[in-house]
């Protein structure tokens, strides 16, 4: 697929799924919040000049802020690809304070995929440092009931109320898939070990 396909899929996959989006929603019906660009690589970027607005120390953008667009980055990064992803787990590192009288720029790739699970990494960098960094594991959008994919659609548990029934879906899909602190190492070392990658 193209870049100019995934541009375009992202659009589209954004625009019917997740308009309302707080980051990456429409302000008026036309104009994006935050729009995101795809890369010939496959990553998402975009920039933005943060507003005083959501500081929280003066001059510093709020963490709160800041795991809100590196989460809505990577989920972009799935709309490119024409997925709709919740989040599971988001790992946020705050290496440096991200100033708010400066221009930042987010990026966003895959760094695995395993339909319907995914882990993405996201970071954001401003003056050429990387001030913040994540990675995300999503479950892709109507697989979150409790079903195991690979026997055919057998409920996991039945007796289960809905919400628990979905909590013990994705916790079990987890499990299986990987070892957070396994997998965190193999797929983070840089945010485990605090190196830095600016790729």
């Amino acid at each position: 697929m193209t870049t100019e396909s995934r541009q375009s899929l992202l659009e589209i996959t954004r625009a019917q799924a997740h308009d309302r989006c707080v980051v990456c929603g429409h302000v008026d019906g036309h104009t994006p919040r935050l729009r995101f660009a795809v890369a010939d690589d496959g990553s998402v970027r975009a920039t933005l000049q943060p507003d005083h607005a959501y500081e929280g120390y003066a001059g510093i953008l709020h963490g709160g802020v800041i795991a809100t667009l590196l989460d809505a980055a990577m989920t972009n990064c799935l709309f490119a690809q024409g997925r709709c992803g919740l989040t599971a787990e988001l790992c946020v590192r705050f290496r440096h304070p991200v100033v708010s009288d400066t221009p930042l720029r987010l990026r966003a790739c895959v760094e695995r995929s395993s339909p319907p699970l995914f882990v993405l990494r996201a970071e954001i960098q401003q003056a050429g440092q990387v001030r913040a960094m994540a990675i995300g594991k999503f479950m892709e959008k109507g697989h979150t009931a409790a079903t195991r994919m690979e026997d055919g659609g057998v409920p996991w548990a039945a007796g289960l109320s809905n919400e628990e029934s979905m909590s013990s879906d994705v916790e079990k899909f987890f499990e299986q898939w990987t070892s957070d602190q396994i997998k965190m190492k193999q797929l983070a070392p840089e945010i485990l070990r605090g190196g830095e990658r600016t790729g």
